[in-house]
């Protein structure tokens, strides 16, 4: 009997545990509301394209996301998808470089909180490009893709 509680505790304990799924904006803009629903809520912030959000549950056409910073919120699906994006979360600047290391040429650097779209990886450098077109190299650890 105390086998089959303590099975059946691990099952709901588990039942609390939401996987998280990485989605990044899909639009030029989008809204993050302060509840499922375009009617009954407020936009807590807007975010740009290609902003990697953690998605944790789901709510008929809404998910709850939290983003880099640990603000959360609900946005509508279908200003999101599964395209693997970055944020800059380094304070400061961070360099983006011509190839995948640190004896490559800086290309530009990006401030905290621009977001980007990847393109491969080598190593512990990811190959990406701004929303603008703009390519290039940047260190993984000076980004957050959940």
């Amino acid at each position: 009997m105390r086998l089959f509680l303590g099975t059946i505790l691990l099952i709901v304990m588990g039942a609390g545990n939401i996987h998280a799924e990485m989605v990044a904006v899909s639009l030029n803009r989008a809204d993050i509301r302060s509840s499922p629903s375009e009617v009954v809520s407020t936009v807590v912030m807007q975010v740009p394209r290609y902003y990697p959000l953690s998605a944790l549950e789901s709510q008929q056409d809404f998910l709850k996301v939290t983003d880099y910073q640990g603000k959360s919120g609900w946005i509508q699906k279908s200003s999101v998808n599964k395209t693997r994006t970055v944020v800059v979360n380094t304070a400061g600047r961070a360099n983006v470089r011509s190839g995948p290391g640190k004896d490559n040429k800086i290309v530009f650097k990006a401030h905290e909180g621009v977001c980007f779209k990847v393109l491969g990886e080598k190593d512990d450098w990811l190959q990406i490009q701004h929303e603008s077109g703009v390519k290039g190299w940047i260190y993984k650890g000076l980004v957050w893709e959940g």
